[in-house]
């Protein structure tokens, strides 16, 4: 009975789905590059990016014609672009516009297309490169923008191309949409990056609020009621609500795709996950469901893409898995049926290959039949063995309520275990017991999120060590779950516990006083008093703490790469003395958390820094009159070779083969230097990319420096400056905290 009863719940969680329609489109599709519009303003028409740089249009109530007129008995078109397409998307140019454009990004452009008009709405110049779009209304004028995400940087423009929206980041957005995770009925800009964080940004570019996970970010979907989900690179799925993480599962496949669909029809949306392995999964995302599976099924190749669309244009939504071979699936809400007949053509011509297929759906169903019974007949034998396993044991296990587990964290700059500086995280128990294994679980910390220690059983011991190298100055907490019990004994007890490590946990007090000639001072008067920093140094650093001085200073020094800081808490302001910019910004941004300030401007001081920034926007300049020079040469010789090639052809239909030879041998060696010229360009792009990656990055920590309006004013005040190629100006907007 208890099998029976296992097994009907593995069936509820694991119910197929069953596809209502399919087709082929008989093209190979990129991961990731898939969309859907109305791009007549009347019928929903699939796009999707092929590996050849074309986009594939299928669109089942035109047919595409020939020249003269006649039909090519097919509903798939394609457009030509010339450069190699990065990202994807559709939506309506205005609110007073149903018809929906097509965004193209590339390595280099952003276009917007009018599919049905054959026109460019408009064309900008990228040189940070589209690696992520986003089109929706956004802010309280809910204007539809569409963001661009590239290297380091966001930009927005309007229906007509112009510059609405601009801002920095730490590394190569991968993810972006828009949701209202403010409760205001305003729309936030949700943005994913490599750099393995998730930033929410409101209009004007401020920041409000940041999400840290353990891998690049893969895709991002707004749930609606403050929710949204996220995907990683190695696997993980979750979800948030507002700021609080509400769950999450790590697959052995790599997710592709999210979208919000209500499967269940019960007013509340499903996330829809497409993997890697081709499975198209249905979770819960109901506050009971814990992300559930309710349905499922599986494509033969990996996910391309998940769109959402009234592609039968029947009144009902109709979810649409396209696979990267081609194949596309359609399926309705569970417990919705096909009408009949179809109310448009374009169902019947969906319905016709469904009907076509019907043999293989049964085979397909056969299988999956027998792989249910496979794990059926597993579980038991798990169960079984499971039974056998405890019979008897399980009358002698003695529960402890309290293990008196302890648990010591100590920097340590070195030791048996780790020969570089580490935290080194001791469990003991008080009770005659041994501990045979540790699993430690937390984001971004370890590698694959989850770290395991454990000890030999021919030695047991009471206390188990394990060693911890924090990444960055951020808190951490760790959920842990210790395997106890006598020694030798088969059934172990766990208990589990949260282990929370503080921000600068690698850091200890010395002697060593850093100058005010690099700083940032923060007028922080009649805001904090030395009691209240005092418990900030208690919650940010490691016993013993590091101690505030008589005449309020502090000196700190990272074991990890060495950096070290001076604090002085002064009468009208905090003084944070330190020759790098991303330590202060740590500071400062952990002294705005821990005192609530929401609104501060600093003046800041960092000359070194500051002129490796002039030296890097000097190497810009040359690479850009590099670039520039290049380009005419590669447009000269191009010419040249038409004359070549001219030439050549005009002395073979004239029979003068010496006089061909010669003008292809010149060909030949034109396009040599050609080649080689081109591979110099490559360089140089990658180069150029690398340096305003670092600018982004520099824009970044200086407005990490302040909080509120100045903060997004550093980033306005830079990007201004950069325009109009004023050093000077970048160099005011960084120490002064706003445009001068």
């Amino acid at each position: 009975r208890f099998v029976a009863t296992q097994f009907r719940a593995f069936l509820r969680q694991r119910r197929l789905m069953e596809a209502c329609f399919r087709f082929d489109l008989r093209d190979q599709v990129r991961s990731g590059l898939v969309t859907v519009g109305r791009f007549d303003g009347e019928h929903p028409c699939l796009a999707c990016a092929t590996k050849t740089g074309k986009i594939l249009i299928h669109d089942p109530y035109h047919q595409a014609t020939k020249g003269d007129g006649s039909t090519l008995g097919s509903d798939v078109r394609y457009l030509s672009f010339q450069k190699q397409i990065t990202s994807l998307a559709s939506g309506a140019g205005n609110a007073k516009v149903s018809k929906d454009i097509l965004f193209v990004g590339s390595e280099t452009d952003l276009l917007a297309y009018d599919v049905e008009r054959n026109v460019e709405e408009f064309h900008k110049d990228m040189p940070d490169g589209v690696f992520a779009l986003a089109h929706g209304a956004f802010g309280s004028a809910r204007e539809r923008l569409v963001f661009a995400g590239g290297n380091c940087s966001i930009m927005g423009f309007d229906s007509t191309g112009k510059d609405k929206f601009w801002t920095v980041l730490g590394d190569n957005v991968c993810a972006m949409t828009l949701c209202d995770l403010a409760g205001q009925g305003d729309s936030q800009l949700l943005v994913g990056a490599e750099d393995q964080e998730m930033r929410v940004y409101v209009e004007g570019g401020d920041l409000l609020h940041e999400y840290s996970e353990t891998e690049a970010v893969v895709d991002l979907v707004d749930l609606g009621g403050g929710r949204f989900a996220y995907a990683l690179k190695n696997g993980t799925v979750g979800t948030y609500d507002g700021a609080e993480k509400s769950w999450r599962v790590k697959m052995a496949a790599t997710p592709v795709a999210l979208v919000a669909y209500d499967m269940t029809m019960d007013g509340s949306v499903d996330l829809v996950i497409g993997w890697s392995d081709g499975t198209v999964e249905v979770r819960s995302d109901r506050l009971d469901g814990g992300g559930e599976i309710i349905a499922k099924d599986k494509l033969s190749t990996s996910i391309a893409g998940l769109v959402v669309a009234d592609y039968r244009m029947d009144g009902t939504n109709v979810l649409l898995a396209v696979s990267v071979k081609g194949e596309v699936r359609g399926y309705l809400p569970l417990g919705v049926k096909l009408p009949t007949p179809s109310p448009t053509p374009a169902a019947t011509v969906v319905e016709e290959r469904t009907s076509t297929q019907s043999k293989s759906d049964i085979a397909h169903l056969k299988t999956k039949l027998e792989e249910l019974e496979r794990q059926k007949r597993d579980l038991i034998a798990e169960l079984e063995a499971f039974n056998q396993k405890t019979d008897g044991s399980s009358s002698s296990a003695v529960v402890v309520q309290d293990p008196e587990l302890e648990i010591e964290m100590n920097l340590l700059s070195s030791d048996h275990i780790l020969p570089v500086a580490h935290l080194q995280v001791t469990f003991s128990l008080g009770i005659d017991a041994a501990i045979a294994m540790v699993v430690m679980q937390a984001d971004a910390l370890f590698e694959g999120e989850m770290f395991v220690a454990y000890e030999d059983k021919d030695s047991p011991s009471r206390s188990i060590e394990v060693a911890v190298l924090p990444p960055n100055n951020t808190p951490y907490k760790v959920a842990c779950k210790v395997s106890f019990g006598p020694p030798g004994a088969n059934l172990l007890q766990i208990h589990e516990l949260i282990l929370e490590i503080p921000a600068f946990s690698m850091f200890q007090a010395c002697d060593s006083v850093c100058g005010e000639e690099e700083c940032v001072r923060l007028p922080l008067n009649g805001k904090v008093f030395q009691p209240q920093f005092n418990e900030w140094l208690e919650l940010n650093f490691l016993a013993p703490q590091p101690v505030l001085s008589s005449d309020g200073v502090v000196n700190i020094r990272s074991l990890r790469d060495d950096t070290s800081a001076t604090v002085k808490l002064l009468e009208t302001e905090i003084v944070v003395c330190t020759q790098s910019m991303q330590l202060a910004g740590d500071l400062v941004q952990s002294f705005l958390q821990f005192f609530k300030v929401n609104e501060l401007n600093s003046v800041a001081a960092f000359p070194t820094e500051i002129g490796g920034f002039r030296t890097i926007l000097s190497q810009i300049n040359d690479l850009q009159s590099v670039r520039l020079k290049l380009s005419a040469d590669l447009a000269e010789k191009s010419n040249l070779s038409k004359g070549y090639l001219f030439q050549a052809e005009d002395a073979r239909m004239l029979r003068d083969h010496g006089a061909m030879k010669t003008s292809y041998r010149a060909l030949f060696n034109l396009n040599r230097d050609m080649m080689a010229q081109y591979r110099i360009r490559c360089t140089n792009h990658k180069e150029l990319l690398e340096m305003l990656k670092s600018v982004n990055q520099f824009i970044q920590c200086a407005s990490r420096l302040r909080a509120g309006k100045a903060k997004a004013a550093v980033v306005h005040g830079c990007r201004q400056a950069l325009q109009d190629n004023n050093v000077e100006r970048i160099v005011k907007v960084v120490e002064l905290g706003c445009p001068p």
